[in-house]
């Protein structure tokens, strides 16, 4: 699957959006480089990133997970205050995915999935920024 990193802009609107995230759990899914983790982690939150790969993963600063998205999701038993998705551009379960995220999400939770500008899921936050948009959903909404 073909990646498309979060830009520079995208990047600082999600951060100014959200606000101050120290000592909160961040999880990014879809990783790649996790260079989202590391700005959570200069932020003051615990991250962690999990990606089908470790290549592009050039930091020992968060914690990594190795493994696919869904299944992660499907299993882990931690929860998140904050999870933030990136999936790449052919990703077909947006479905799967909106549901399968609450299961880390904490109450209260918040979560971020960046997605082609095209595409619109319901949520009641979505800032678009040209071909690329950012939904957010509270735990509740979802």
């Amino acid at each position: 699957m073909s990646y498309r990193p979060t830009s520079s802009m995208v990047k600082l609107a999600i951060f100014n959006i959200i606000g101050d995230i120290e000592g909160l759990m961040f999880l990014e899914l879809f990783a790649g480089s996790a260079t989202i983790s590391l700005e959570a982690k200069k932020r003051g939150a615990i991250p962690t990133a999990v990606d089908i790969s470790n290549k592009n993963v050039k930091t020992k600063d968060v914690k990594f997970v190795k493994r696919d998205v869904l299944s992660f999701l499907k299993s882990s038993k931690e929860q998140f205050d904050i999870v933030f998705a990136d999936p790449p551009y052919k990703f077909q379960d947006y479905d799967k995915l909106l549901f399968l995220v609450k299961n880390v999400l904490s109450e209260g939770g918040l979560f971020i999935l960046e997605h082609s500008s095209k595409l619109d899921f319901g949520s009641k936050d979505k800032r678009v920024y040209g071909d690329t948009a950012i939904s957010f959903w509270y735990k509740e909404e979802l």
